[in-house]
């Protein structure tokens, strides 16, 4: 499981040149429900 506070981390990341915000954040969406 993602902790809360990591989607701030895994959005400030991206802007580095990883995943798009959606992305991560469909990921992150996916695991707190737990379909990942």
């Amino acid at each position: 499981m993602i902790p809360d506070c990591d989607l701030r981390i895994y959005r400030g990341a991206s802007e580095g040149g990883g995943h798009e915000h959606a992305q991560v954040q469909l990921y992150w969406v996916l695991d707190k429900l737990g379909l990942s």
